[in-house]
């Protein structure tokens, strides 16, 4: 769990805030957490995106995401728990942020067709 006067967003632990002053140097007061202000995703920490001059919980590309997951709709997600990911009766697999379908023991044809 987080520490007292903070609140779990995503995996990551943000302090909690009511207003500007209760945050550090260079972060602002949303939504009742301290979060970095910028300007650019660079000037975020790893697992964070700039959005609206905060940083947040996120990714921007497959870059900011483990190379077991892609970064879909700002969120670092494994293709394989999506439904769909692959064919019946294949096997998903995520190497270096892509998805890879192939065909299980005893079974042949287009691994991403469903």
């Amino acid at each position: 769990g987080c520490p007292k006067n903070s609140i779990c967003e995503n995996g990551k632990c943000l302090a909690s805030c009511s207003s500007e002053v209760d945050c550090d140097c260079g972060e602002t007061c949303s939504e009742r957490k301290c979060v970095l202000k910028c300007d650019v995703t660079d000037l975020c920490p790893n697992g964070f995106l700039c959005k609206n001059g905060k940083c947040i919980p996120g990714c921007a590309s497959n870059k900011d995401c483990p190379t077991s997951k892609s970064c879909i709709n700002s969120v670092c997600l494994n293709e394989c728990d999506l439904p769909g990911a692959c064919g019946d009766n294949a096997k998903c697999s995520i190497q270096n942020h892509q998805r890879n379908c192939i065909c299980a023991n005893g079974f042949t044809g287009d691994p991403y067709k469903l």
